[in-house]
């Protein structure tokens, strides 16, 4: 199971139509179909039944999906935690005797600013 796969799902039960969900995700029906196939074949399950207007979770789908939101809702968690950590600014501060910094503090700022 990929991530991918994951997010491939949770945009077909959002549009409950795999032409929808594959304009959506901006990739040709046939991978969407394979990556949802994919998943079905890998568990077992048999998340979606087809109707001749869209398709609509099983019971089996319904379970996926509950499980699927969350680990995905954690994934984006993490993945905006670790991108603040990643972030983090540290302050410099200087002590600069008054003379030293009439002088030549103002040359030393504009330098380290370029």
């Amino acid at each position: 199971m990929r991530l991918t796969q994951l997010k491939y799902f949770q945009t077909v039960c959002r549009y409950q139509n795999m032409t929808r969900a594959a304009a959506e995700l901006h990739v040709s029906q046939p991978s969407l179909s394979n990556a949802i196939h994919e998943l079905e074949d890998e568990f077992g399950l048999v998340l979606f039944r087809r109707k001749s207007r869209g398709i609509v979770l099983t019971e089996q789908g319904e379970i996926f999906y509950k499980e699927a939101e969350k680990l995905l809702e954690h994934v984006d968690s993490f993945c905006e935690q670790m991108s603040e950590l990643g972030n983090v600014k540290h302050n410099v501060r200087l002590g600069v005797p008054y003379m030293l910094s009439a002088v030549v503090f103002p040359r030393l700022f504009a330098a380290f600013c370029r």
